[in-house]
């Protein structure tokens, strides 16, 4: 949320380093822990393999996710959005 509130209610820019260690030490993380994570590669792979996983399960956008390991649901839905895809995978089944 503290990201949420920096972008889009306080206009700060959460694509540099600085703006966000700040907003991390407001919510009581470690500045300097923090700065490092940022600045280092230490998650590098393990942010590449979640790309390409992905990639290769044809997510292309934001939101997106997969339900019951099997239907791609790109963007947001609203309550029957989500009932009707549930309803398809159980009859399915």
């Amino acid at each position: 949320m503290a990201l949420f509130v920096a972008n889009f209610q306080q206009g700060k820019n959460i694509d540099n380093v600085g703006q966000l260690v700040d907003i991390a030490h407001t919510i009581g993380l470690n500045a300097d822990q923090t700065r490092q994570q940022l600045q280092g590669s230490h998650f590098g792979s393990d942010i590449r393999t979640q790309e390409a996983e992905a990639k290769d399960a044809g997510i292309k956008a934001v939101p997106a996710m997969i339900v019951d390991e099997c239907r791609l649901v790109a963007g947001a839905q609203d309550a029957r959005g989500y009932t009707e895809i549930i309803r398809g995978i159980v009859a399915a089944r």
